[in-house]
């Protein structure tokens, strides 16, 4: 059993690496608001997305001037890193 979780973990640090990725594609390639419709869309569908992915979304969301956004973006950070 111990190898699955291994290869579970593995997986998903994996995920976070291409979820990563996408959303530096998005922000870098002047598209804001499809970083942020894969950020939403991530999170409905239940991933938690990493630290490293945060620093994508506030980026996006100053692209799009999306303050309350940006606000809550912030505050889940502090929630969950700090």
């Amino acid at each position: 059993m111990g190898g699955s979780r291994g290869g579970h973990k593995a997986f998903v640090q994996s995920s976070m690496f291409a979820w990563n990725t996408k959303l530096k594609k998005y922000v870098k390639g002047g598209q804001p608001e499809k970083a942020m419709q894969f950020f939403q869309q991530l999170q409905q569908e239940g991933m938690n997305p990493g630290k490293f992915n945060f620093n994508h979304m506030i980026k996006a969301c100053a692209g799009l001037r999306a303050l309350e956004d940006n606000r809550l973006i912030h505050e889940w950070i502090i929630k969950k890193y700090l």
